[in-house]
């Protein structure tokens, strides 16, 4: 209202209660002329004196804002993470949401100024392995919150820092810790770790309150977040919008777990993606590769060695390929799965993959032997397995490579710390990889079951009813999507296993290489963008191969993946694939833990000797450390330490052969 128009009503007003005592005729003889000199003569209001007539204009916070970002956090576009912030309705989904980074959310590299990827931004949700954090303008003292080793104050609700289930109100276990990676003089980030995967299609809700900085000042809100917590109006229409979800989240927590509103310091919510969004596609690629080759479609052997190694270990080592559907595009790396519309896989062609079998001198007791398809170490090749223990326990090992982590993908992986949306590139070599080793226990059990080199003397000695999974570090890792994948692998043995992925890069050894060259500035030169591309790109392309996607259904309760059971052998202080991922691991899956074992991770059982169902966990010590920080320890020997005491071998492969979990360290196994 204009302050003229506001004059007049006020004088009216005057006017109406000086002349309310005179009657009608009296009003008709009062002349228009006399009206407006008795308007000039009268004094004005006090209030219009003093200006108190006017309605003073409301004051609008100022909010940066940029398109396509989270604007309740200056800091980073992508903070927090993840955020409901860059999800859009969508009713065709499960979740009825989708993922819509714009090509100004992600942070551009040194070489690529925009960032897209299409693949992301058709999935209904976050990862439930994904890292959950946020950063503030000064680094908050974290001397009362959860850390490592002391999870359980987390799911107290005057922690400081809260992860809460808003489908049920249950609190999250979680521990806490700021990036050791942060560059002097730029914001840290703080990390949220949960301990165990989260539930597909489940909105989060994220609290951190009451948090102090070093100097004693209570850390404060985002200007934006004050506003909303104070009602203040902003001119940013990114934050208005949000308004109203962000203050029943604030009223949500202030109501159901007493938190004061003024110790508010960040608060936001995120939904993780179904797990249809994240195995319905490699599934649906399953399905169709099996139907496609029945019992196999065949195998061709290239060359026979015989006597290999000249070590009385082998008695021949067999190379070949056997014949595999392929859903990507090319067979040369980078390069695409073939997809429709619904980014479901299209079959491309059927192409020839190598494998390698070897076959340990038999022993005098031995008729048939079983096969174990072993997975080879990070960036490692095919090689036949470990001749050693394919001899000791008398398995044919058998190998392919494991695509997307093997020796061939150092360059395609590199070129995508240039440009994330080759990670896609990189997910399709997973997603195939994966398949190739499905198809390569189907092909081995029935179609190339009876091959002349599994005769020696005119005796089978290889069974082919029997296949099993063994594996260390990343063959540790990719056991369990395996394992879930294949109908035909009951049981496995995982050596120094562990997940996810982002977790454990974080702190190993065996990245460090590519984690320097993912910093150089022609990649992110910045920490914090190094760490939003790892947990919004990365996680969530690599969760097709990643056990933390599969372990919720270890045991059945989502429709196509196979039930079954493995051992895993871990070693204390590993520095390559770290205790926490195996924690984290073990946890998601619902494995007990072995009385033996050196170590129980919080919320873990202790293994009955009469569950021959349950999955097993045994932690071994050899008297190494490793970090407790986010960074890559010096090397210490931990993670190749299962290779020499006699007792994880033996119950690794005691169990996978004969079906039995057994206890070779008599009751302690440091």
């Amino acid at each position: 209202m204009k302050p003229r128009v506001k004059t007049v009503l006020a004088i009216l007003t005057v006017l109406s209660i000086s002349l309310s005592g005179c009657t009608e005729a009296s009003n008709d003889a009062i002349e228009d002329n006399d009206l407006d000199d008795n308007m000039d003569d009268m004094p004005l209001p006090d209030c219009e004196l003093n200006n108190s007539c006017f309605e003073p204009e409301e004051q609008l916070v100022m909010i940066p804002h940029s398109d396509g970002c989270d604007n309740t956090n200056p800091i980073h576009c992508m903070l927090p993470f993840p955020s409901d912030a860059f999800l859009i309705d969508d009713e065709s989904k499960i979740t009825g949401k989708r993922i819509n980074y714009s090509p100004s959310s992600l942070p551009g590299s040194g070489s690529k100024s925009m960032i897209e990827i299409p693949l992301i931004n058709q999935m209904d949700g976050f990862s439930t392995s994904t890292q959950i954090m946020t950063s503030f303008s000064s680094s908050p003292n974290l001397e009362l919150v959860a850390n490592q080793n002391n999870i359980m104050p987390s799911t107290n609700s005057e922690h400081q820092t809260l992860l809460v289930n808003l489908e049920n109100g249950n609190l999250i276990e979680h521990w806490v810790e700021m990036d050791a990676r942060a560059e002097d003089g730029e914001e840290a980030i703080l990390h949220i770790r949960t301990i165990k995967h989260l539930e597909f299609n489940s909105q989060y809700g994220v609290l951190v309150h009451g948090l102090l900085d070093y100097s004693g000042e209570m850390i404060q809100p985002s200007e934006a977040l004050s506003a909303i917590i104070n009602g203040d109006t902003t001119d940013s229409t990114d934050i208005e919008n949000r308004r109203g979800d962000i203050g029943n989240l604030i009223d949500y927590f202030v109501e159901e777990k007493n938190v004061e509103k003024s110790d508010i310091q960040a608060v936001w919510s995120f939904t993780t993606n179904s797990a249809d969004s994240a195995l319905g596609p490699i599934i649906q690629m399953r399905d169709d590769a099996l139907e496609r080759i029945g019992g196999g479609i065949g195998c061709t052997i290239e060359s026979v060695e015989e006597d290999y190694g000249d070590d009385n270990l082998t008695l021949r080592r067999i190379t070949g390929t056997f014949t595999t559907p392929q859903y990507t595009l090319s067979e040369y790396t980078p390069t695409l799965i073939n997809r429709d519309e619904n980014r479901m896989p299209v079959f491309v062609e059927n192409r020839e993959v190598p494998f390698i079998m070897t076959i340990p001198n038999l022993k005098n007791d031995t008729t048939e032997m079983p096969i174990t398809i072993w997975g080879h170490g990070f960036l490692g090749l095919a090689d036949g397995g470990p001749r050693g223990w394919a001899h000791t326990y008398q398995t044919a090992m058998l190998t392919t490579d494991i695509t997307g982590f093997s020796n061939v993908d150092y360059d395609p992986i590199s070129f995508a710390l240039l440009d994330p949306n080759y990670f896609s590139h990189h997910s399709a070599s997973l997603e195939q990889g994966m398949i190739n080793h499905v198809v390569l226990a189907r092909t081995f059990s029935n179609t190339c079951s009876n091959l002349s080199e599994f005769y020696e003397d005119d005796l089978k000695i290889i069974d082919t009813d029997e296949i099993h999974w063994g594996g260390y570090s990343l063959g540790g890792i990719v056991g369990i999507p395996v394992m879930s994948l294949s109908p035909d692998i009951n049981r496995g043995v995982l050596f120094a296993g562990g997940g996810p992925y982002t977790l454990i890069a974080e702190r190993s050894g065996a990245v460090q290489g590519l984690y320097y060259a993912f910093s150089l500035d022609i990649s992110y030169g910045n920490q914090m963008d190094r760490a939003v591309i790892m947990s919004a790109v990365i996680q969530q392309l690599w969760d097709i191969a990643d056990p933390d996607a599969y372990s919720a259904y270890l045991n059945g309760g989502y429709s196509g993946l196979h039930e079954h059971q493995f051992v895993s052998l871990n070693s204390m202080g590993d520095q390559v694939v770290p205790i926490l991922s195996a924690d984290r691991m073990i946890r998601s899956s619902g494995a007990s833990i072995m009385g033996s074992s050196v170590y129980h991770p919080l919320e873990t059982s202790i293994w009955d000797e009469n569950d021959s169902s349950s999955s097993v966990a045994i932690y071994f010590d050899g008297n190494f450390t490793a970090p407790e920080e986010n960074i890559f320890g010096p090397g210490n020997g931990a993670h190749g330490y299962l290779w020499y005491p006699s007792e994880p071998a033996e119950i690794g492969f005691k169990f996978i052969l004969e079906g039995e979990i057994y206890d070779a360290c008599e009751g302690d196994c440091s």
